[in-house]
């Protein structure tokens, strides 16, 4: 990767999202997520028609410093960042605490209201 320091956040990134330490937000857009870091925040996203993930570092006043991802990255990082996304969407849209709830209702044999599926 051209700048080892966008390397060395990502991988940073990874282990804080695995250890839990940090908890990704959803955004307006679908498949966008986002964190609140130092002077601004960490976005990471795929494209649309290319289906690649991307990260984007964005300063306070919400411009991009710097945007890496798909053919920008070597396999190894690409792959990180494809699992950083992965996980940053399961935080973002809390699956461990669905899947807690949901194994925790197949255990009292009881089952719940249907959620709507419009949005699908």
């Amino acid at each position: 990767m051209a700048n080892e320091r966008l390397a060395q956040l990502i991988h940073e990134l990874f282990q804080a999202t695995v250890d839990g330490r940090i908890v990704w937000e959803e955004t307006a857009t679908e498949d966008d997520f986002r964190v609140g870091l130092g002077e601004g925040l960490v976005r990471i996203w795929k494209g649309s028609h290319t289906h690649s993930c991307f990260i984007s570092l964005i300063n306070k006043h919400g411009r991009i410093v710097d945007e890496v991802g798909g053919s920008d990255l070597g396999e190894e990082d690409y792959l990180l960042l494809k699992d950083l996304y992965r996980m940053a969407r399961s935080s973002a849209l809390k699956e461990n605490e669905i899947v807690d709830s949901m194994l925790s209702d197949l255990k009292a044999g009881r089952t719940r209201e249907l959620p709507s599926e419009n949005a699908l």
